[in-house]
């Protein structure tokens, strides 16, 4: 699992989400229609997008935002 950190000049930064590390990927060797903060997944071979994967990790985010502004009161 992945995430697209930034895209500059043609280069993605993505995170490894199990390890934390940070690859650059030619943005011709990702999906078309990448954007940051896209999910990826990578099967050995080529990277695809996983929109199930992005709304779960949105809503984890999320979830954890409203619990950090809850203990802020």
């Amino acid at each position: 699992m992945y995430s697209v950190d930034k895209i500059e000049n043609g280069i993605a930064t993505i995170e490894n989400l199990l390890t934390k590390e940070l690859i650059n990927v030619k943005l011709k060797d990702l999906p078309n229609n990448v954007k940051e903060k896209d999910m990826l997944m990578y099967d050995g071979n080529s990277y695809m997008l996983d929109e199930s994967l992005k709304e779960k990790r949105t809503r984890m985010l999320k979830d954890k935002m409203e619990l950090l502004r809850k203990k802020e009161k």
